[in-house]
């Protein structure tokens, strides 16, 4: 894997581009139907041009690339249905993989294909998808192994939570690791995105492992066992970033909620960095209320403000630099949090770590 297409530009594959310096391979083209088509993906994520635009084009875009990673599992979730019935996008999913296909282009996807009619089209077109799913044997085999080798390192842990979904956890916890790296300090970062193994970091993706391991309590003991071997590692900072908000958000997410806060009382991190929006006063009372209850009397150490708000599928809300500082010092009148940083300027809370 050398020369990579991204498909399709939604928040997964922006992960990938905007730490393209942490992966082993270049992105060389991005494809994508129905948002910023023509645009420069770099541009459109931190107005840095990268000299790759979003492209219809599967000629254009499959020139030169060897290996397609595939961020989408071809059928809509929850409110995207609408755009994928309008957009034709089970179909242009298809297109895509035919032509990768027809190029002798591998197929890496980062989720599961669990539609089943898609499943059936695959075996018929004779199409071979990559994921990096692990078996159950497997699964267990690994926590066997680790807990029963657990080590006294004293790792420092630290847990990245969000007031809602789609604010910027996984960026945070990426910046995070980056700039302790750089710094020349040994971190790992435990991934709840899909995108784990591309980035060569601990792969903790509830939706992944919930599958293979129903039982929550399985899923928080496998967190556990990776711990216990970032700590024989000798890793001095472990990080982290829940899935979702933190804060209830419904009776739907009932139980999604009470895994959030089960992992977070067995990860047990010694600092917790709390990211919050700009109209969720709230949902951080709600987390810092739940924080204390589960963390034995622990607070958020800093908050974390976005710099952009996801507001629809590829839809983005650009704060200005006035309306992050007035965030900043309403958050800590309000709340009396001690430290305030924007995400992209996370590396300015190392010396508290």
């Amino acid at each position: 894997m050398k020369q990579v297409a991204l498909y399709p530009f939604n928040k997964i594959s922006q992960g990938l581009i905007r730490f393209h310096d942490l992966l082993d391979f270049q992105i060389t083209s991005v494809i994508d139907f129905t948002f910023q088509v023509g645009e420069d993906v770099g541009t459109i994520i931190n107005h840095q041009p990268l000299g790759i635009v979003v492209e219809d084009d599967l000629e254009k875009a499959f020139t030169q690339v060897d290996t397609l990673i595939l961020n989408d599992g071809g059928a809509p979730i929850h409110h995207f249905a609408k755009l994928y019935e309008t957009c034709n996008l089970r179909e242009k999913w298809k297109d895509v993989l035919r032509a990768a296909k027809q190029r002798g282009i591998e197929i890496i996807s980062t989720h599961e294909i669990t539609d089943s009619h898609l499943s059936k089209w695959l075996q018929e077109e004779q199409i071979h998808i990559h994921t990096y799913t692990q078996t159950k044997d497997q699964l267990h085999q690994f926590m066997k192994d680790n807990q029963l080798l657990p080590s006294n390192y004293p790792s420092k842990k630290i847990g990245i939570y969000g007031t809602r979904s789609c604010i910027g956890k996984f960026t945070a916890q990426m910046y995070l690791m980056k700039a302790f790296q750089e710094s020349g300090r040994k971190a790992r970062a435990l991934i709840t995105e899909p995108t784990a193994e591309l980035f060569h970091q601990y792969d903790v993706d509830p939706i992944r492992f919930l599958e293979l391991l129903p039982d929550p309590i399985k899923y928080n003991q496998y967190m556990k066992a990776i711990v216990n071997q970032c700590q024989r590692e000798h890793t001095e900072y472990i990080i982290m970033a829940s899935q979702q908000g933190l804060a209830f958000n419904g009776k739907d997410n009932i139980y999604g909620n009470l895994i959030r806060l089960s992992n977070m009382v067995e990860f047990d991190p010694d600092h917790i960095l709390l990211i919050v929006g700009y109209d969720d006063d709230e949902a951080i009372n709600d987390c810092m209320e739940l924080i204390r209850i589960y963390g034995e009397g622990k607070k958020p150490l800093a908050f974390l403000l976005p710099d952009k708000i996801e507001i629809g599928y590829g839809q983005y809300e650009e704060k200005t630099e006035e309306e992050q500082q007035q965030r900043k010092q309403t958050l800590i009148d309000k709340f009396h949090v001690a430290i305030v940083e924007s995400i992209k300027d996370i590396k300015h809370i190392l010396p508290f770590l």
